[in-house]
């Protein structure tokens, strides 16, 4: 080929590359552009989902308020009102997988290990509550409404003074089913138990697992020496989370080595402080989100970096993990559990929740078998099973106890019908570890 025809040539393929990277760059900034139009945040707690599209298109259905603002125009309405309030955090959020923004400043999975977001004197910690006595509100409305709430002594969702009883008549543990996040106080389940046993006390905390749940009754159960524990497992993701759980070296330390503590219920100030200030980090990275409008920002791709930045952590969590490790970790952690609670003179209890995604649905043979195999495995080892999901599937209509209808947490009244399955079964135990509620010595 002559050289008259070789310039042709490169100039075509010149031309060919630089169209090819003009449309990737167009691309790229229509990416942005549309991710700032619709104010995409970084987590998917904040994103305007179809469910909750589908929600608020019932409740005009039906004449209820619903309130469309995102769980950051509510922090700062309150803020506004001179109520210094903060989202809701969670298991995740402290993993670096939640929460109302991201937290990239550091890689948190790195070879199969998830580290804690969390820092105390620059040392990894990894909080299992909420900070205490502070105003949080929930990062979703299920419901039409944010659930906003104020944390006890220790940062869990219970009334004020709890922590002064002597001995707790009942403990749940678990995630946010238990913890109630989506429904107003006295409509959790925990608190309508409490109606019963008032001397009952929720440790339960969003992003739960079957981990957490040993590592906050070490934590905290030796306080409250309670006759029963409900170890509350939903069947939705507990057994996932337990799989990804496993590679936090916190929470695996609470499964190796039964001598392991963090000692949070000792340093409840520093807890408080390094949370809140991980918590207001969320609340301005939104804001800074939200606000830029700088050509900086958008020349930089800020949006669509942190964004594209998240993707690898939610893979970290979802990641495939032998079935049979998950099992175990799930077995393990209850067999520590029923010896811890069996020294302080107390009996652990499983709890199974439906999945509230396939409630709607037939039963799939995935959900039956797991829980055939968890339930003979946990009576084998001594630990009695409450069984909730099949009593709420045998029930005419399950859609009342969803919000509005739609997969999601229990509403009021899906809550009162979980608390009155668990009542039940602890009525009915021959073992009558609550045959009459303790007097509430020291309780306000």
């Amino acid at each position: 080929m002559s050289g008259a025809e070789q310039k042709p040539l490169r100039q075509r393929l010149a031309l060919r590359f630089a169209a090819a990277g003009l449309a990737t760059l167009f691309g790229l900034y229509v990416s942005e552009a549309v991710l700032r139009i619709l104010n995409w945040p970084v987590s998917v707690s904040q994103a305007r989902s179809d469910s909750l599209d589908a929600r608020a298109a019932r409740a005009a259905q039906v004449g209820i308020p619903f309130d469309l603002r995102d769980p950051l125009d509510v922090i700062l309405d309150l803020r506004a009102q001179g109520r210094r309030a903060y989202p809701c955090s969670s298991i995740e959020s402290y993993l670096g997988f939640g929460g109302i923004a991201t937290t990239a400043e550091e890689p948190l999975e790195t070879k199969g290990v998830i580290n804690a977001v969390v820092k105390v004197g620059g040392v990894r910690v990894l909080p299992l509550s909420h900070p205490s006595k502070t105003l949080l509100v929930s990062d979703d409305n299920e419901n039409g409404y944010y659930p906003v709430f104020v944390t006890d002594e220790r940062g869990f969702r219970n009334p004020p003074g709890i922590w002064q009883i002597d001995q707790a008549d009942i403990v749940g543990l678990g995630d946010s089913f238990v913890e109630g996040c989506e429904v107003r106080e006295n409509e959790s389940f925990m608190s309508r138990i409490r109606e019963r046993y008032p001397r009952t006390v929720n440790l339960g905390l969003g992003g739960g697992s079957p981990l957490t749940a040993l590592a906050t009754l070490r934590e905290y159960g030796g306080l409250l020496r309670p006759r029963v524990v409900l170890w509350c497992y939903y069947s939705g993701n507990d057994y996932q989370d337990a799989a990804a759980h496993v590679r936090s070296p916190i929470l695996k330390a609470y499964l190796n080595d039964d001598g392991f503590t963090q000692n949070l219920a000792t340093r409840q100030a520093e807890m408080d402080s390094a949370i809140r200030d991980f918590l207001e980090w969320e609340v301005q990275a939104c804001l800074r989100l939200r606000r830029d409008p700088s050509i900086g920002s958008w020349l930089s791709l800020g949006r669509l970096r942190l964004n594209l930045a998240d993707i690898p952590r939610r893979i970290a969590l979802s990641r495939a993990v032998e079935p049979v490790d998950a099992l175990e970790s799930v077995l393990l952690s209850g067999a520590k559990m029923k010896a811890l609670v069996e020294s302080w003179g107390g009996r652990l209890y499983f709890v199974y929740l439906p999945n509230t995604g396939t409630l709607l649905q037939p039963l799939q043979w995935y959900e039956s078998e797991q829980f055939r195999v968890l339930r003979a495995e946990l009576e084998a080892r001594g630990i009695p099973v409450i069984d909730v999901a099949t009593p709420i599937r045998d029930r005419v209509d399950c859609a009342e106890l969803l919000p509005f209808g739609l997969p999601g947490h229990f509403n009021a009244t899906g809550n009162r019908v979980v608390a009155e399955e668990i009542l039940k079964r602890l009525t009915e135990d021959p073992a009558k570890p609550l045959s009459s509620s303790s007097p509430l010595t020291g309780y306000p």
